[in-house]
């Protein structure tokens, strides 16, 4: 295999990890082809079209509100043992507290959010967290990424039209 097939098998690998990083050139419609289906090793994706204008704190709350609304749908997926609770407000709320703080415990997921977020998922309620954007966003990231067995998340942004990345 040449290096160029490499590195298309593993295109998820050129941009840097952790920045922003503006795919000059690329075809949307192409590269929700390449997303489909995802490779295996390759980080979950999330997408995200923001709307058109408004201040850039209203479009993170807004990805933040998609992201909670897909942690709710894909729970208990992400939260090992919680598919044995029956949902009861009265034993699986506290019971999904203590799921979530033992699974904290031993990885880098934030106690108190996560276990908020399994409250909020078991009760069926997603929306705003009483936490702040960064947390909300490492967390929910972490836990879209443990619903799908992967390492990490990417978020794609697709511009919509008339909007450049200075925007």
């Amino acid at each position: 295999m040449t290096r160029a097939a490499q590195l298309a098998a593993r295109w998820w690998n050129v941009p840097p990890q952790g920045q922003v990083s503006y795919l000059v050139g690329a075809d949307p419609k192409l590269l929700k082809i390449a997303l489909d289906p995802l490779p295996d090793s390759a980080p979950a994706v999330i997408q995200f079209r923001p709307g058109t204008g408004g201040p850039t704190g209203d479009q993170v709350a807004l990805l933040l509100d998609q992201m909670d609304r897909a942690a709710v749908a894909l729970f208990p997926r992400w939260l090992p043992g919680a598919e044995r609770l029956d949902g009861s407000r009265s034993l699986g709320v506290p019971a999904v507290r203590e799921l979530a703080a033992q699974v904290a415990a031993r990885s880098h997921n934030f106690g108190p959010f996560l276990a908020d977020l399994a409250e909020r998922a078991l009760c069926g309620r997603a929306g705003r967290s009483r936490f702040p954007a960064e947390v909300r966003g490492r967390g929910l990231a972490r836990v879209i990424a443990d619903a799908y067995d992967r390492e990490s998340v990417a978020l794609l942004i697709e511009l919509p039209d008339g909007l450049s990345p200075a925007d």
